[in-house]
């Protein structure tokens, strides 16, 4: 059997004959074992920090099948099912991950499905009060962090000042 599949799986038997007769041999199994094969590779993420991300695979071949789950090439203890779910995600969770799944006759690694971590916005230092001479000009500023791009609004008693979209707000002369 030259490209044996798993349709040619079975029990094989031979006859020999000669003119004194026949005989029938016992039956020879054909066990053909299914390497894994990927069907559904895992997806990639974008989640926001501090939210659950599961990444799944959906694989075939003959049972039965493991699972080890790697970030950036390095395996994941315990990761070990067709489904990763990570429950707090943190920045140090972002990367590569890839699943490699085997059984009695190979191995198949995915390709990496990118986990992508959106930090949000955190105000790192604050705008300080001030107090100055009417017709002076007065600035306020503020730091913050957290994912690219940050953008900012001003405001004034809870309503949005035209233009005042930077990090600095700078009043030109203080009524």
């Amino acid at each position: 059997l030259a490209n044996v599949q798993t349709t040619d799986a079975g029990s094989y038997t031979v006859v020999v004959t000669n003119v004194a007769g026949s005989i029938t041999s016992a039956g020879a199994a054909l066990t053909v074992l299914v390497p894994p094969t990927i069907t559904t590779p895992p997806q990639s993420l974008t989640v926001t920090q501090s939210q659950p991300a599961s990444f799944s695979v959906v694989a075939s071949g003959t049972a039965l099948l493991s699972y080890q789950w790697s970030l950036n090439g390095t395996a994941l203890f315990g990761a070990t099912s067709s489904t990763l779910t990570l429950a707090n995600v943190q920045t140090t969770d972002a990367g590569s991950y890839a699943v490699m799944v085997a059984n009695v006759a190979g191995s198949i690694t995915s390709a990496g499905a990118a986990l992508t971590v959106l930090v949000p916005p955190t105000i790192t230092t604050p705008p300080q009060s001030l107090t100055v001479t009417q017709s002076q000009p007065a600035s306020f500023s503020v730091v913050a962090s957290g994912t690219a791009l940050l953008s900012y609004q001003w405001s004034l008693n809870g309503t949005a000042l035209f233009g005042a979209t930077s990090s600095t707000l700078t009043l030109a002369n203080v009524q």
